[in-house]
């Protein structure tokens, strides 16, 4: 069992178990990203940043999952070009599709964390790691305006 990525001729099937520990790694490389390389320029980007390192602790930990889901969380992830994190946390294991603008904007995510995950995780090889790997299909997708599909 496990999750099918599909767009075009590129797939990847992954376990579940994966899939979650692939997401729990861009997790903490977000939290990487935004306490180390992300340059704050006024009091409200501080709180802002602030605001949503909170909430990533929170779902590191198993807790306020929803918390990533809220309007005020999007749009402060939307600020400091993390978005990415959010489209590929809210979908369901099976059944569903990523959007063209879903997957450019996981890769635009991907490209600021690529360093921080080739790095310092195991997981980095199911995201940059091969043909027919995470990134390659998420680019595939915008680049043909093609959703990729989970099943």
């Amino acid at each position: 069992m496990g999750v099918d990525f599909i767009c075009g001729s590129l797939s990847l099937k992954i376990g579940y178990g994966r899939f979650d520990a692939v997401k729990a790694s861009v997790i903490r490389a977000t939290v990487i990203y935004l306490r180390e390389y992300v340059q704050i320029d006024s009091y409200l980007e501080q709180t802002s940043r602030q605001t949503i390192l909170d909430v990533l602790y929170d779902v590191q930990e198993g807790l306020q999952i929803t918390e990533l889901y809220k309007t005020e969380i999007i749009d402060i992830m939307t600020h400091f070009g993390i978005v990415g994190l959010y489209f590929l946390c809210n979908k369901s294991d099976c059944d569903a599709e990523y959007s063209p603008g879903n997957s450019l904007d996981i890769c635009i995510l991907l490209d600021r964390l690529r360093d921080i995950l080739i790095n310092a995780d195991v997981n980095s090889d199911t995201i940059y790691g091969y043909d027919n790997c995470l990134y390659n299909i998420f680019e595939k997708s915008y680049l043909t305006m093609n959703s990729v599909l989970i099943h």
